[in-house]
């Protein structure tokens, strides 16, 4: 019951924007192929639904289960867009704003505050904090939509999802820069997902027997095969290899995401 409360507001909110409701999740294709997903999802907290977004390249190589209701992965919180990374959690004092009525304010925005729960350690006091659903859906009416609306190139998708998932190893975020025309920080991206593999089967040596280490390295071995060939496509700049590659993966998704393309 939850979920479909949850699920009915945001498809009242997002009447007129675009956004095509499948299960749970809505979804649109953007501006020049920019994949955007909203969700509400159960977080940190059981009585929290956190409102994720998601943002993806067409041109990029995205799984099937993710253009559905259970499989999709919008990987940000509405909470990010006032300076914070979870619905819920605690704040000092200091960091709300009391109104003369009792409703407090975060950043401008009503957040519902408990200072009965509080947290004491050694940086003080700490309150309670929560940002119901519909306090969600005021960020996403005047923060969220509008910086969607603006994300109309793979450029501007790429910085989006550095934004609001900032590590340099992001494979999604490839894509979206190699459409863009942006090689150097596409194979930037690659390369550190790249190390990022190495690293772990280094560590994987320190913490394995030889038998478990040697399977766990051929697998991941099989899995940075396409990995292998994408960086080393960028990095030489092979023009034909990469319009094949973002041409077959847009084909693709255009197939997957027909539901929601107007």
């Amino acid at each position: 019951m939850l979920r479909m409360d949850h699920t009915a507001l945001l498809k009242n909110t997002l009447q007129g924007t675009g956004f095509v409701r499948r299960g749970s999740a809505f979804f649109r294709v953007w501006g020049d192929g920019v994949l955007q997903v909203l969700k509400f999802q159960r977080q940190r907290s059981y009585h929290v639904h956190d409102l994720s977004v998601g943002i993806f390249s067409m041109y990029g190589k995205l799984r099937p289960e993710w253009f559905t209701s259970g499989g999709c992965i919008p990987r940000g919180s509405s909470a990010y867009f006032v300076g914070l990374h979870f619905a819920d959690g605690h704040l000092p004092p200091s960091r709300f704003t009391e109104t003369e009525n009792g409703q407090f304010l975060y950043e401008g925005f009503p957040v519902s505050v408990d200072p009965n729960q509080r947290l004491r350690d050694q940086n003080g006091e700490s309150w309670k904090y929560c940002f119901t659903p519909e306090q969600q859906i005021n960020i996403l009416t005047e923060r969220v939509l509008p910086w969607l609306n603006d994300m109309t190139s793979q450029s501007s998708a790429a910085k989006a999802m550095y934004e609001i998932w900032p590590v340099p190893n992001d494979g999604l975020r490839f894509d979206a820069h190699l459409a863009a025309g942006e090689w150097t920080e596409a194979e930037q991206t690659m390369s550190a997902i790249l190390k990022q593999h190495a690293d772990a089967r280094a560590g994987w040596k320190q913490s394995f027997p030889s038998d478990k280490y040697t399977e766990m390295v051929a697998q991941q071995e099989a899995r940075d095969e396409p990995l292998i060939a994408a960086f080393k496509m960028v990095r030489e700049k092979n023009e034909q290899a990469i319009f094949s590659y973002l041409r077959d993966n847009y084909k693709r998704n255009c197939a997957l995401a027909k539901f929601c393309i107007k």
